[in-house]
């Protein structure tokens, strides 16, 4: 088995074991509740005179903040990487990461809310609360495994049954879609917003995406 395959397999399975007999980690070690703090700091500094000044800051923070977060995750990799066995701990922590509902408690009310839309039939997918496979730089640095996760998604998304799949994660919506497409799937893949304000005649999320094409025979 090629080495790389192994330890990522390794850290993957770490990261289960963590989440499954740990659970959520401390507050004051979650990658997101320190993003967290960052925004809610320079949110202290905004500008809140004209329209164009906090146009310009929210931008900075929607695209900034974000920015700046990948590349310390993808330079602590990187400075981790040589030293024995420091990156498979780093690995472990990221990914362990984004198995969570995060700090913010979102779990139930997006179902509260969708249950309320008329006409809809809502269906509870297995293990809907295991990650998608995305984690930003996990789905680069580790495909095979980011593949695999995912492929286990869709599985779970169709032995339920439905037809549309909603979810508020704009990257693991972006990352089941894209799949989906590839794969030639039927279901379609929105942001629950759109189902709550009825914008479900647009196309969903990779709507239109060519199929994968087929692999030439040797």
């Amino acid at each position: 088995m090629d080495g790389g395959l192994t330890t990522a397999l390794a850290t993957l399975a770490a990261a289960l074991l963590l989440d499954t007999f740990y659970g959520e980690y401390p507050p004051s070690c979650h990658p997101v509740v320190w993003i967290g703090k960052a925004v809610s700091l320079l949110l202290k500094v905004a500008p809140q005179n004209g329209w164009w000044r906090p146009l310009i800051f929210g931008v900075f923070l929607a695209s900034v903040v974000p920015a700046l977060a990948v590349a310390a995750t993808l330079a602590v990799l990187r400075l981790a990487s040589p030293a024995l066995g420091l990156g498979f701990f780093v690995g472990v922590f990221l990914l362990k990461a984004s198995f969570a509902l995060r700090e913010l408690g979102i779990a139930d009310q997006p179902r509260k809310l969708l249950k309320s839309v008329r006409g809809l039939d809502l269906v509870e997918m297995a293990d809907s609360d295991r990650c998608c496979g995305f984690g930003g730089t996990f789905a680069v640095k580790y495909g095979e495994i980011s593949t695999a996760i995912v492929d286990e998604k869709i599985a779970n998304i169709e032995a339920c049954g439905a037809s549309v799949l909603v979810a508020s994660d704009l990257g693991c919506l972006m990352h089941i879609a894209g799949r989906l497409a590839r794969e030639g799937r039927a279901v379609e893949v929105r942001h629950f917003a759109e189902v709550l304000a009825g914008i479900t005649e647009a196309p969903a999320i990779c709507a239109g995406r060519p199929k994968r094409s087929p692999e030439p025979s040797a």
